[in-house]
C-alpha cells in the first residue's frame, strides 16, 4: 500500500527533533520518503510517501500523532 500524507511538526509543543520521530518509521516496517521539507521559524512541514501494510502505516500516523504531529493524508 502506497499512502501520501503531510504532516505539521510545531516544536515548541513536542520533544526532541522532527526528523528523529519520522526516522523511527523503520520501527514500523514502513518506507517512508520525504517528498518536500519546510523548515520553518516554530513550524515544520513535510509531505511524505509511505510504503508498506495499512496496518503498520496506521501505526505509524498514531506515534506521530501521539509525539505532536498534525497529520492530513491525501
Amino acid at each position: 500500500m502506497i499512502m501520501y500524507v503531510s504532516v505539521k511538526y510545531n516544536w515548541w509543543k513536542t520533544v526532541g527533533p522532527s526528523f528523529s520521530h519520522i526516522d523511527k518509521s523503520r520501527k514500523y516496517r514502513v518506507k517512508c520518503e520525504k517528498l518536500y521539507h519546510d523548515n520553518g521559524l516554530y513550524i515544520e512541514r513535510y509531505k511524505l510517501k509511505l510504503i508498506g501494510e495499512s496496518q503498520n502505516i496506521e501505526s505509524f500516523l498514531s506515534y506521530l500523532n501521539y509525539v505532536g504531529f498534525k497529520i492530513k493524508k491525501y
